[in-house]
């Protein structure tokens, strides 16, 4: 029997590891800038901001759109996400496709008073990064296809131990008030893009999924808690003065209701389960520091 076939713009972490996981289910198509051979997945050395995109597949079901802009300013954001997903669309229309789902982020909401956003809450972002994704849900929204957005929050697990990090060393604040934060691990935000593309074979998603754990939490919280597992087994640096320690600005809560409505289960659905596993894991290699040395 036939596979439906995948198509997977943007070939970076995330993609990578969606192709891994759905091999056995899809035909893998992957573009990205750099010519790469991964293993059972045809892939397109393509630009999407420069190159004609003849050679784009259009005989596909599904696409995800997961790029990363090559700078942090407008013009980066702006080419990625407005110029290229444009030209993209363009080129899509003409062919078999079901579904595009788009990799969002929750900048796009500008709530910064504790209040609670779902996929039907205002947009209305402080930031250019969130201006500029907001703008691609309105191509995304009047495009010839359909479409669906996935507004992840914070990404962690794997490399991303920013947060692990900053709480180890004594840069984040132990007491309140602090902002809410809001975390999907990695492992999960490929599961959602899995899920969501094999449901599209199934039947018709949501425009917008709000992709975040289960719990939203004050930053204090989570560098208390990572603290209290860490510190008795590995030295911690001081608790910084206060006007030393770096202040997050805004604060909301997401709701994930309406992707635990479509099935999808977590594997890491609050922080805990996440940062628990990744404190094992900078033990682990501190340990084997030590050892070494």
């Amino acid at each position: 029997m036939h596979q439906p076939r995948l198509l997977l713009l943007g070939f970076g972490a995330l993609n990578r590891q969606v192709a891994a996981r759905l091999q056995d289910r899809f035909d893998i198509l992957a573009v990205s800038r750099t010519p790469q051979q991964p293993e059972g997945v045809a892939h397109y050395a393509l630009d999407l901001e420069q190159d004609a995109l003849d050679a784009l597949p259009v005989d596909i079901d599904v696409a995800i759109y997961c790029l990363t802009p090559s700078a942090f300013t407008p013009e980066g954001y702006e080419a990625i996400y407005v110029k290229s997903l444009q030209r993209v669309l363009n080129r899509l229309r003409s062919g078999s496709i079901k579904r595009l789902l788009f990799v969002s982020s929750t900048s796009v909401y500008g709530q910064e008073n504790d209040e609670w956003v779902d996929e039907d809450s205002a947009t209305e972002p402080a930031s250019f990064s969130g201006a500029t994704l907001l703008q691609a849900e309105v191509l995304l929204a009047d495009a010839d296809i359909a479409t669906t957005v996935v507004r992840f929050s914070g990404i962690y697990g794997a490399g991303r131990t920013r947060l692990l990090q900053q709480a180890l060393d004594g840069q984040v604040a132990l007491s309140g008030p602090s902002g809410y934060t809001n975390r999907i691990h990695e492992q999960d935000a490929v599961g959602v893009l899995c899920h969501l593309a094999e449901l599209t074979m199934a039947k018709p998603l949501q425009p917008y999924y709000l992709a975040s754990d289960c719990e939203p939490v004050r930053m204090h919280e989570v560098a208390q808690w990572i603290r209290e597992q860490a510190c008795s087994r590995v030295e911690c640096a001081p608790e910084a003065a206060p006007a030393q320690q770096k202040r997050r600005a805004g604060s909301k809560r997401c709701a994930n209701q309406r992707l635990l409505a479509s099935g999808f289960q977590f594997s890491y659905p609050t922080f805990r389960e996440g940062y628990g596993e990744m404190i094992e894991a900078y033990i682990a290699q501190n340990s084997q520091a030590n050892t070494k040395a």
